[in-house]
């Protein structure tokens, strides 16, 4: 089932085989898929969701933050999905654009990272303005 044009209810489902909640759907999912899309319409590039969802007991085994958005169906971690011969967005470049276009309003604030050595971008729905690099 698509949740928009891009992205499948599916995707963000927590790794451990839990489904995204389905009385989260039209308040937390749908407006976060929406703000995905708007992501990958700007880079021009699909994007690779690496974790959403997570149930408390998965967030735990990963060693999520405790009150991570992940467990409230608000955040999603992603990547950049390119063919070899194209050239790829950084994980730097991808947090700036991001940032961009909470600060001109196209997406929504909230929490935005990045994790060093690592491809993946975090962005969520949660409590606005917190940046951070891991």
């Amino acid at each position: 089932m698509n949740v928009t044009l891009h992205f499948h209810f599916e995707e963000f489902a927590c790794k451990d085989g839990t489904p995204y909640p389905e009385d989260w759907i039209t308040d937390r999912l749908l407006p976060l898929a929406k703000d995905l899309e708007k992501i990958r319409e700007r880079i021009k590039k699909p994007l690779l969701i690496t974790s959403a969802y997570r149930t408390p007991e998965h967030n735990k085994a990963v060693k999520g933050a405790p009150n991570s958005y992940h467990v409230k169906g608000l955040a999603v971690d992603f990547k950049v999905m390119s063919k070899i011969d194209e050239k790829s967005i950084s994980p730097d470049a991808l947090y700036a654009i991001i940032d961009e276009m909470i600060k001109s309003g196209e997406i929504r604030d909230g929490g935005l990272g990045k994790y060093k050595g690592k491809t993946i971008v975090h962005y969520d729905h949660g409590e606005p303005g917190r940046r951070w690099t891991k």
